[in-house]
């Protein structure tokens, strides 16, 4: 299951898969993730980094996609990027079903979840989840 290896690695691991079995090129990088995250975070962020996937392979028509996983001052920040045809985030999205599930995975977390997007540019998401209670 997820427990064997680090979140940093499992992360690694999914966006390699989206890599070789899609069109669009994926990159990964992470800094100073640790590897004892508790277990409940470690799924949500695997869950949370799985739907933002899905919905570039679904949604974005991008050409490149990252996704960085950086651990700095007690917080966990999860970017998702891709160069896609974007949408407008103030409209009802069409992948409004993904990012309501997203938004749920953080705020259980008590973390916080903020996406931009411009038509025609692309996507950003960043999720940050606090770790202070878990030192």
């Amino acid at each position: 299951g997820l427990k064997l290896s680090g979140l940093a690695s499992q992360i690694e691991r999914l966006v390699l898969e989206a890599h070789q079995s899609s069109p669009i090129q994926y990159t990964f990088q992470s800094v100073d993730v640790p590897d004892d995250l508790p277990e409940d975070i470690t799924i949500q962020i695997f869950r949370i980094t799985q739907e933002g996937i899905q919905n570039i392979e679904k949604h974005s028509q991008a050409r490149k996609a990252e996704v960085q996983l950086i651990c700095h001052c007690d917080q966990l920040v999860l970017t998702i990027d891709d160069d896609g045809k974007g949408f407008d985030a103030t409209a009802a999205s069409p992948n409004g079903i993904g990012l309501e599930n997203i938004k749920k995975r953080v705020t259980y977390m008590k973390g916080e979840v903020m996406i931009s997007s411009v038509p025609g540019s692309g996507t950003e998401m960043m999720v940050i989840i606090p770790l202070d209670g878990y030192s």
